[in-house]
């Protein structure tokens, strides 16, 4: 798990930082494609096919967010730990903080539109 840090204002709240829709589109994952970025947000892979199996995430290690085009199908990410997580459809504008739960080592698209009883990946 990674550990992000929040800062505090002089009142004592905790300010989060979340990308706007404009940043998630400057990432550039056009529909109906599901993209990973490395930690510097520079495009590592991009997903297209719905596929009964996950595919295989070659250099996990390096994944941080990934984005979710597609407007019906939900996105299962594996993690090494043996983990999965579900980023939701119809989010075309959310960066999802993808390595938060550890080393992503497969991706598969499924056509329902919901992620059901699985955990959804956190936004970043």
């Amino acid at each position: 798990m990674r550990v992000v840090a929040a800062g505090t204002l002089m009142s004592g709240a905790a300010v989060t930082a979340t990308a706007t829709p404009a940043e998630a589109a400057a990432l550039n994952c056009p529909y109906p494609y599901t993209c990973l970025y490395d930690f510097n947000k520079v495009m590592m892979h991009r997903y297209q096919v719905v596929t009964s199996t996950f595919q295989s995430v070659s250099d996990g290690a390096d994944v941080a967010y990934g984005v979710n085009s597609r407007n019906d199908d939900v996105v299962f990410v594996r993690y090494t730990n043996g983990l999965v997580r579900c980023m939701p459809a119809g989010t075309p504008n959310t960066i999802y903080d993808v390595g938060y739960y550890g080393v992503t080592n497969g991706i598969r698209i499924d056509s329902s539109s919901s992620c059901g009883s699985t955990i959804k990946v956190p936004v970043a």
